[in-house]
């Protein structure tokens, strides 16, 4: 399954749903197998969700999800490692809409994580420090562009709606097939496109080279603070 299965499609819904199911089969090849594909909305022990997300890599590990079926359902923000926004052909229209529901991903609280090791007593186990977990990267994957020439590239047009695209953007990789591949890490490295597709490949190998990173820097978040009742508190009997 490729981009021509979904560009022949004239349903909207049919058409996302296909590219969809394409991308998901790239990443199911590569992603290691504590982390698991949905799509659905990333939800905050506060109850607050984000916009409607096409692809949610998570660990259910790490916290569980709420699922409708297979993949479909509500996913705890801890539990998230990538989101990533999948489309036909990217256009300006396509951007600002990854944009808008990568920072309704941004705005959501976490719940702060418990990081444990050993201590050097008798191997006795501690809980070495408490702090947010890792968030999860946001990516935006293309199957096409309507950029044709070299004037203007992916990036050039990031910038312009993206006010910290150079020093915190909201998206931090961008694949496009046939166009390249860009990722923010200390400022913005560029990997061009070729006919065997480097530019998919290398997306393909900085997520599954992140992914153990952000897994260990989630620690272990409470998920006791999605089960208490809101407003409750513990008092002395």
């Amino acid at each position: 399954m490729d981009a021509n299965a979904a560009s022949g499609i004239n349903h909207p819904g049919m058409r996302g749903a296909v590219r969809e199911i394409a991308a998901g089969q790239i990443f199911s090849k590569v992603i290691p197998p504590e982390v698991k594909i949905g799509t659905g909305k990333l939800v905050s022990c506060q109850g607050e969700t984000s916009s409607q997300i096409d692809l949610i890599l998570y660990s259910p590990s790490i916290l569980p999800p709420w699922l409708h079926d297979e993949k479909n359902g509500f996913f705890p923000i801890e539990s998230a490692t990538y989101i990533v926004e999948v489309k036909s052909k990217l256009t300006t229209a396509k951007l600002k809409e990854a944009l808008a529901n990568g920072a309704s991903v941004a705005a959501l609280p976490m719940v702060q994580s418990d990081h444990w090791g050993l201590s050097n007593e008798a191997g006795k186990i501690v809980q070495a420090v408490t702090r947010n977990p890792i968030g999860p990267v946001k990516a935006l994957f293309a199957f096409a562009s309507d950029l044709s020439g070299n004037r203007e590239s992916e990036l050039d047009r990031y910038r312009k709606y993206d006010p910290d695209a150079d020093t915190n953007p909201i998206i931090n990789a961008i694949c496009v097939v046939g166009k390249g591949y860009w990722y923010h890490n200390g400022g913005w490295k560029f990997m061009k496109p070729s006919s065997e597709y480097d530019e998919i490949m290398s997306f393909l190998g900085g997520v599954t080279n992140t992914i153990p990173q952000i897994l260990v820097g989630k620690g272990r978040p409470k998920f006791g603070r999605y089960l208490e009742p809101e407003g409750s508190s513990h008092v002395a009997c």
